[in-house]
């Protein structure tokens, strides 16, 4: 290599520095480390950080960190934690009631967890690349660990784990078992980049791009890159592509005494890329210092081009022989940073992840999995890992502990020896490879359970999931989750800190799916859940949903139902409210009083509500039904989206105050508050009260143009190219035909129809589907389950995917050309089409 490092380097030959080490921290050594108070109790040793009490597995060795945030108090799990067996906190108070532990009580948690991790990179000698940029981070450093893995022992960022907590928690893993190590940073805030950059101080860094990913917070692309370039402050060498002009020109007057490393299309770099041909593959041709080398890659788009020769500049600077990379190019992997949820058969939810098979990934499955609580059985199917993983059967044991913690019953290893008895649950099944597994799985009697689909790529493990998928429709709706997190986050930076939040979660999460929609959300820390009928809210709580629920549209036919199952009934008529009293007396037991009810007011809607000349005979009622506790009282704003309606709007805001202040001081109680929906919250953001009701801005559409920017695609509908035929002049495609081509056409047919939510509306070039950003117009008349488009001259294929709706074609322009609203879109999409749930 031709670059020494600050740090110091160690080689593949096992010799060590004197001031690495390996973990086993004390506690009172982590406690002088953070300055800490340090109380008295049991001696413990600590290998491991926690910030999420999901995830505990060896809490005898695992340090907790009580982190607070906008929605979220880390004090409140510590009890759980306690009780499972951690006997170490990093908090900012003790907790009563904890006993036997040892506390770490500091000013500030995360900077305690940032401080220590600080501390354990400072004690080893590993150099470090540091990676940041608006796209392309993480799949970067996964190529990198392909492409250099043969020549060095490398440690890396876990996922995405980029950010103020997950940068630490990824220092944490340095030990003298590696030589290198692959760090990713992202931010999303001005001066974040400096906390990062203090902690990793890194010797190389590495450049991916500029873009409008992450952009919110900041005035202007340039800077966030001044943000982002920061991370290299104590680099020696800095990686990047010329052809992006502004990092070309910041790094060349920000770092000029730096070793700058550049590739380029154009230039005459060191690197440069000569020609680059694509089909399925890419063929890549490159000159590296006057000679001409040739590579191979899977993948076709640009963006993996671009990524690949970031990689292949580290490399070349790292002196990796051409025949090698060459080698590795041809098996570079596809970075599938996400978990997918689906259907499968028998009544089973499954969980297909194999983005890799290093341990934090597996227990980040295996969390998932924990989390399905529809279902009472959970299954884990796992490949083997010799070739994964170093130190396979200390892995093997670890995984063993944690899935027994996490209540796993059933074991299926494929890729094991049957003589091997390594996992000790309730069941276990070992198989010799995927086919043994796929020809004999109907033996096991899988049903109604929750499955984890873990493997290492070699396994084909895609297969696994295509034999227990529940429908092998080829049309399906993928649902982002981290995306409805993150618009659920863009909200509640709206909102005052107290403003607690209701999220809508009716109509299956308007056509997303109720259940695993509401557990996002759930675990997401909104405070309500709302349905529109009683049944939605039954099949929350038989999901293992216990968050508080309100049921919006109740009939008198599902009171027993709602107080079994605890669901919260709006009342909007004093009728409702008789019947509803009269059935609690006969359902609930003592301890179960009062039981919580939501008022609503009608204040202009005109729809459901209380009037104002009902209002004193409701008080009345109230006060004399000591059995109902009113947890809010709420209105329906009719135009809170149309500027127009202002007036009509503070109108109707007027007269809730009026409403809920007479209620308040009759029956004697402060109650929650609540007017505005996610138009309200964009639009009267001062008329917060108590709570708000947010809906379909959760899944990414917002009447606001700012907000809208600001939101991410939650839904995408998706469906395959079945067929493809060539017209001739006079040819004519589908029902009645209203489609004849009028010259040589190349249509496709899609398996894609009204049945699946396409708008029938939508036929004869009114509507189009999407194929690689491309819009490809809909013809002939749109039929039950399929679909034709004309494909031109675009070099489409049979089982190509077509886009409805997503990430290059909008729910608001769908329902533009449809003279309809998002939510119907939306939330027409009927059970048959296949819903997948993507985490990453």
């Amino acid at each position: 290599m031709r670059s020494t490092f600050k740090r110091g380097f160690r080689s593949s030959n096992g010799k060590t520095s004197k001031r690495e080490r390996i973990l086993n921290y004390s506690i009172e050594e982590i406690a002088g480390i953070l300055g800490a108070e340090l109380s008295e109790g049991p001696s413990v040793t600590v290998d491991h950080l926690l910030i999420d009490s999901r995830r505990l597995y060896e809490p005898n060795s695992t340090l907790f960190f009580a982190l607070n945030g906008r929605n979220h108090d880390g004090h409140h799990y510590i009890v759980d934690c306690a009780s499972r067996g951690v006997r170490a906190f990093v908090a900012e108070r003790k907790v009563e009631g904890v006993q036997d532990v040892r506390w770490l009580i500091v000013e500030d948690v995360r900077k305690a967890l940032q401080l220590l991790a600080s501390y354990h990179r400072d004690s080893f000698q590993h150099p470090i690349i540091a990676i940041t940029g608006s796209n392309g981070k993480t799949i970067v450093k996964e190529w990198l660990y392909q492409m250099l893995g043969d020549r060095y022992r490398i440690v890396r960022s876990p996922r995405s784990y980029n950010s103020q907590v997950g940068v630490p928690l990824s220092l944490w893993q340095l030990s003298n078992r590696f030589d290198l190590a692959i760090i990713e940073a992202g931010i999303s805030l001005p001066g974040e980049m400096k906390t990062l950059t203090e902690m990793i101080q890194s010797n190389f860094g590495l450049m991916t791009n500029i873009g409008v990913a992450h952009s919110v917070n900041f005035d202007s692309q340039e800077q966030k890159l001044d943000e982002k370039l920061g991370l290299f402050e104590h680099c020696d060498t800095i990686f990047y592509c010329r052809d992006h002009n502004l990092i070309h020109q910041k790094l060349k007057s920000r770092y000029p005494n730096k070793n700058l490393v550049s590739w380029s299309k154009e230039s005459s770099d060191s690197l440069q890329l000569v020609n680059a041909s694509a089909d399925e593959r890419s063929k890549i041709l490159v000159r590296h210092e006057g000679q001409q080398h040739r590579f191979e890659i899977p993948f076709s788009d640009e963006a993996s081009i671009e990524n690949f020769m970031h990689v292949l500049n580290v490399a070349f600077y790292f002196e990796v022989p051409v025949e090698g990379l060459q080698q590795s190019a041809e098996r570079l992997s596809a970075v599938n940073m996400r978990m997918e949820l689906s259907r499968g058969q028998n009544r089973c939810t499954l969980i297909n992840d194999s983005y890799n098979s290093d341990l934090p990934s597996i227990i980040n499955g295996i969390e998932w999995l924990s989390r399905q609580k529809q279902h009472k059985k959970k299954t884990v199917i796992l490949s083997a890992l010799e070739h994964e993983i170093q130190n396979v059967s200390e892995v093997y044991e670890k995984l063993n502990l944690i899935l027994q913690e996490k209540g796993i019953q059933r074991f299926i290893g494929i890729g094991f020896q049957k003589e091997d008895q390594i996992f000790s649950l309730h069941e276990n099944h070992y198989y010799a490879d995927t086919k043994e597994f796929i020809s004999a799985h109907h033996l096991l009697k899988i049903d109604d359970e929750a499955i984890l689909i873990k493997g290492a790529r070699n396994y084909n493990f895609e297969e696994v999931a295509k034999a227990l998928q529940e429908q092998n429709h080829s049309t399906v709706l993928e649902i982002n989750l981290n995306s409805l997190v993150h618009n659920l986050q863009v909200y509640r930076s709206l909102l005052k800190p107290r403003t607690k939040i209701m999220a809508m979660v009716k109509a299956s999460s308007y056509g997303s799916g109720g259940i695993e929609v509401a557990q996002k959300l759930e675990n997401s820390g909104v405070n309500y859940l709302a349905v529109a009928y009683a049944d939605e809210g039954v099949e929350l709580r038989k999901a293992g949903i216990s968050s508080s629920i309100v049921v919006l549209n109740p009939e008198n036919r599902s009171f027993n139902s709602l107080i079994k199952h605890r669901l919260e009934p709006e009342i909007f008529s004093i009728e409702m409210l008789r019947e509803f009293a009269f059935s609690l007396q006969h359902n609930l037991l003592a301890e179960e009083i009062p039981f919580p009810i939501h008022i609503n007011l009608d204040t202009g809607m005109h729809r459901l509500g209380f009037i104002e000349e009902e209002l004193e005979e409701l008080v009345v009622f109230l006060k004399s039904n000591a059995e109902l506790e009113v947890k809010s009282v709420f209105t329906h704003l009719s135009s809170a989206d149309n500027s127009e309606e202002d007036s009509y709007t503070k109108q109707q805001i007027e007269l809730f105050t009026k409403y809920s202040e007479f209620i308040e001081a009759g029956i004697g109680k402060v109650v929650l508050r609540h007017v505005l929906n996610t138009a309200g919250v964009e639009r009267y953001p001062e008329h917060q009260f108590d709570m708000v009701r947010l809906g379909i801005g959760l899944y990414g559409v917002s009447p606001s143009q700012s907000i809208q920017k600001k939101l991410r695609v939650v839904g995408s509908l998706k469906a395959r190219i079945l067929q493809i035929k060539q017209l001739k002049p006079g040819d004519s495609v589908g029902y009645s035909r209203s489609f004849k081509a009028s010259s040589n056409t190349r249509i496709a047919t899609i398996a894609l129809g009204y049945a699946d939510g396409l708008s029938r509306s939508l036929s004869n070039g009114k509507g189009s589907l999407m194929w690689n950003g491309n819009a490809l117009q809909i013809v002939g008349t749109v039929c039950m389950d399929m679909c034709m488009v004309d494909i031109g001259d675009y070099d489409c294929h049979v089982g190509d995917e077509l886009e409805y709706f997503g990430l290059n074609q909008s729910l608001m322009s769908i329902a533009q050309k449809l003279n309809t609203i998002s939510y119907e879109v939306l939330s027409s999409i009927p059970s048959r089409v296949k819903r997948t749930y993507i985490e990453e």
